[in-house]
């Protein structure tokens, strides 16, 4: 009789609750002994505070260890390796690869280590993840991920394709390196989909956009496209309904059309995905990775659907491994079953706030996602940025300024500020103003940014 697939490997998310969580205390309790024996940081943490493996027997016992922050993980990212031990299968050991992050949120990339064992257990992330986002082997996939000179954990998306069997297309976009000139631009891109027939494309929003974008200026065949993964940033609604609009005018089906989000970061390898548009966005591997979110004050656990600092744990990772660590972004999750798909385990019910993006405004932080969402619900705006300054820069205490800048057609310029200042002055109440650049470059250059920069802020900084 044919042997039943261990559970990490079977359709996991239709399990039990309680089934997920019984694997995942399993595998939290293997995880930390080996921190216990092979993890330079964690020893050191376990000693000053005494404690010893006995004291984590189920997932909720990570409370017993406080936040790890990036600070703490750049100041050695080395120290969060586990040193090889005497039991490991060579897959345990052996170095794949190695990532970084951007380096968005602190502004330094900070190395990722991964073995065999770990870049396996990614490739079963993104398997799972396929399937959420309705990816399958009949698909022809197109990685607009760009190819910088960090080697982020994005340009994997190719593996997604290849983990399904499906067919993938990557066109190389990114930062030119003239002394090995293999970069397309985004014009070669757009005749590759077109040529292949690409059916999903996936990417950064800012960078997906900009290349539908340009596709409409140059009367492209898009008609192929069914489907668009945007992850790795925020994509607000008011961006999704343009970049609909401007494929809906290249020819794609409106009844099959869909644009689907997620949130992708180093430390998860791989990305969170929505079954359905703006309908959650689905943890795939709940057996890897443990997410909690806290009070950004005392860090204790927060009920589902309250915002707070997202913080993650590892269950089954052999390089670098990280325990109770903050991703730099405040969200909200919800534990339920999924009711729009039936799938268990955490799924993130809010937009996600990169927390160096909040504003301190009239003595409160201010999340500037409401402003976004305003503006890119305002049609024919290109690219923006939203910036704030001071009445008098030299002045610290000088009234608060916002500035919002924005490319758009020449010929929409009146329309789109107009609509803009109502879409403004609706969700805000400090003195803004309009300014339009003279190119979309000027905002955000896809041949020098793996992201577009949104938020600026060049008020001087107080003094303590």
């Amino acid at each position: 009789m044919r042997e039943t697939p261990p559970l990490a490997y079977t359709d996991l998310l239709y399990r039990p609750h309680k089934e997920i969580r019984a694997l995942q205390n399993q595998r939290f309790r293997h995880q930390v002994a080996l921190c216990f024996r092979a993890h330079p940081y964690y020893q050191q943490v376990f000693s000053r505070l005494k404690l010893t493996p006995d004291d984590f027997q189920t997932i909720e016992d990570v409370q017993k260890l406080p936040v790890t922050t990036k600070q703490d993980y750049l100041g050695n990212p080395q120290a969060f390796r586990l040193t090889a031990l005497p039991e490991f299968l060579p897959q345990e050991r052996i170095l794949w690869s190695l990532n970084d992050t951007t380096g968005t949120t602190t502004g330094i990339p900070a190395p990722f280590f991964n073995t065999t064992h770990d870049f396996l257990a990614s490739l079963e992330l993104l398997k799972r993840l396929c399937t959420i986002f309705a990816i399958t082997e009949n698909d022809t996939v197109v990685n607009l991920f760009p190819l910088v000179p960090i080697p982020h954990v994005g340009f994997r998306f190719s593996d997604c394709a290849s983990v399904v069997g499906a067919l993938v297309i990557t066109p190389l976009i990114g930062t030119p390196y003239p002394v090995y000139p293999v970069h397309r631009s985004l014009d070669e891109a757009i005749r590759l989909i077109e040529l292949h027939r690409g059916t999903v494309l996936g990417g950064i929003p800012s960078y997906l956009h900009r290349i539908i974008m340009r596709a409409e200026e140059l009367g492209a065949d898009f008609s192929s496209v069914r489907l668009v993964v945007a992850v790795g940033e925020p994509c607000p609604r008011g961006t999704r309904d343009d970049m609909r609009r401007r494929l809906l005018r290249l020819g794609a089906n409106p009844q099959q059309l869909l644009i689907k989000g997620g949130l992708g970061f180093t430390e998860l390898q791989g990305s969170t995905g929505e079954c359905v548009e703006l309908g959650g966005s689905h943890h795939p591997a709940p057996d890897q990775t443990y997410f909690e979110v806290l009070d950004e004050q005392n860090h204790t656990p927060v009920p589902d659907g309250k915002p707070g600092l997202f913080v993650i744990t590892h269950l089954d990772r052999r390089g670098t491994v990280l325990l109770r660590y903050a991703i730099g972004d405040l969200t909200a999750i919800d534990q339920k079953v999924c009711p729009h798909c039936g799938r268990q385990g955490p799924r993130i019910v809010t937009n996600t706030v990169r927390t160096f993006e909040l504003i301190m405004l009239k003595g409160s932080l201010m999340n500037p996602d409401v402003l976004k969402e305003a503006i890119a619900s305002v049609e024919g705006i290109d690219e923006y940025q939203i910036v704030f300054t001071k009445e008098r820069e030299d002045v610290p205490s000088s009234s608060d300024l916002l500035r919002v800048r924005v490319a758009a057609q020449p010929d929409a310029q009146q329309r789109v500020e107009t609509q803009l200042t109502g879409a403004v002055a609706a969700v805000t109440s400090i003195p803004f103003s309009i300014e339009f650049v003279g190119s979309r470059s000027e905002i955000f250059d896809p041949h020098q940014q793996p992201k577009a920069t949104r938020v600026v802020d060049l008020r001087p900084k107080q003094k303590a």
